[in-house]
């Protein structure tokens, strides 16, 4: 009688999240198999439910199948040392490929002996495949990648991350790090397949990289996955607050006759420095005569005001192109005048003229928007977070 004899440590799978231990588990891609080929995995919702699958392919001529195994020992040195002895569990036809085994215990090692018996041409023999089973755990691998995305908005940071429906996760660590440092857990949160974190302990103009990783129990030991991608995000600012006054020129100061707007900004104390240029804006109900477009100059405010323009500018304000921006610090004033870009070409103004925008200003060094409110004589400065996605 001919013995085929082989030994394997196979891997281990929870649920349907493959837990890595242990590699190795034979296949063959034929629906037969001339020599025993068979590997071997274990499943469980938790440690109080695990179960040991074997699985090989059909050998061509068996006659049946025999299973035995060994007692639990604690390791593997033991288990592979083949002076354990076996117990025979089950004899299975010969058009059974699969055995589970679920009288076994947490975070033991068992030896499993398969003995496949074969007849061909009258003479009978046999073949047979020892497995080194672990019913432990290591590592939890999630089906696929661990979803992070991040949003920026003033004064935080905000994470979103997900798994996909499979082994579902108890929490999740967060780690951060800063250019040239190293990552430094900053966040332990319960949470099923998805959760939501604010970071909210940054600084303004940082860019921070994030990376998470989900975890489960199995009996003492918490089980992390594989970490997220890596996750890159910048830093913003509060928003700016800016108080105003509006006046059109000439004797009368009325829209209807007047062909220049004047605008007094104030930054709000505590504001950061604010420079406003006119490379991206848009009025709402303001336009000139001739073609529609707008000419834009500004003028730092001084100490005293004089009597034109309704007492908004001192007399002898030059004006100049904003292009090079109007620089406002926190607690400071400066003018804007909006006229027709064409000589000669008066404003236009629409009853319900309310809001005009600069776009990509500075705020803190960071690309902004900056909205007055001629309504309600404000304005606010908010980081354009769609920069800082990236």
């Amino acid at each position: 009688m001919m013995r085929r004899k082989t030994i394997l440590v196979v891997s281990i799978m929870m649920m349907v999240a493959a837990l890595l231990i242990f590699g190795g588990c034979a296949d063959n891609e034929e629906e037969t198999s001339k020599y025993l080929a068979a590997g071997g995995s274990v499943t469980g919702s938790d440690s109080s439910e695990i179960r040991t699958n074997l699985r090989w392919k059909n050998v061509e001529g068996a006659t049946g199948y025999v299973i035995y195994r060994s007692s639990p020992v604690k390791s593997e040195k033991s288990a592979a040392s083949g002076k354990l002895k076996m117990t025979r569990l089950d004899r299975l036809s010969k058009r059974t490929n699969e055995y589970k085994d679920e009288d076994v215990k947490y975070k033991k090692w068992y030896c499993y002996k398969i003995v496949v018996n074969k007849k061909a041409g009258g003479k009978k023999s046999s073949d047979s495949q020892e497995l080194i089973v672990y019913t432990g755990i290591a590592q939890c691998q999630w089906e696929e990648d661990l979803e992070l995305n991040g949003y920026t908005s003033p004064e935080r940071i905000d994470l979103s991350f997900r798994t996909v429906i499979s082994l579902r996760p108890q929490g999740y660590v967060v780690s951060r790090k800063t250019s040239g440092g190293s990552f430094r857990n900053v966040a332990s949160l319960k949470g099923g397949y998805s959760k939501k974190w604010k970071d909210t302990e940054v600084s303004a103009g940082k860019t921070y990289t994030y990376r998470v990783r989900a975890f489960r129990k199995m009996g003492s030991k918490r089980l992390y996955g594989v970490y997220s991608k890596e996750l890159k995000r910048s830093a913003v600012w509060r928003e700016g607050r800016f108080e105003l006054k509006a006046a059109w020129t000439g004797a009368e100061g009325s829209k209807a006759t007047d062909d220049k707007f004047i605008i007094m900004i104030e930054s709000d104390e505590g504001n950061a420095e604010t420079k406003i240029t006119d490379k991206n804006w848009y009025a709402f109900g303001l336009s000139s005569q001739e073609d529609n477009s707008l000419k834009f100059e500004c003028a730092k405010a001084g100490t005293k005001r004089g009597k034109g323009s309704q007492g908004l500018v001192p007399s002898g304000t030059r004006f100049r192109s904003m292009k090079s921006g109007l620089v406002l610090k926190g607690g400071e004033s400066g003018y804007i005048r909006i006229s027709g870009k064409e000589k000669d070409s008066s404003l236009v103004a629409a009853d319900d003229m309310k809001t005009i925008s600069f776009f990509e200003i500075r705020y803190d060094g960071l690309i902004s928007e900056l909205d007055l409110d001629l309504d309600k004589m404000k304005g606010k400065a908010f980081v354009m977070s769609e920069y800082y996605q990236k």
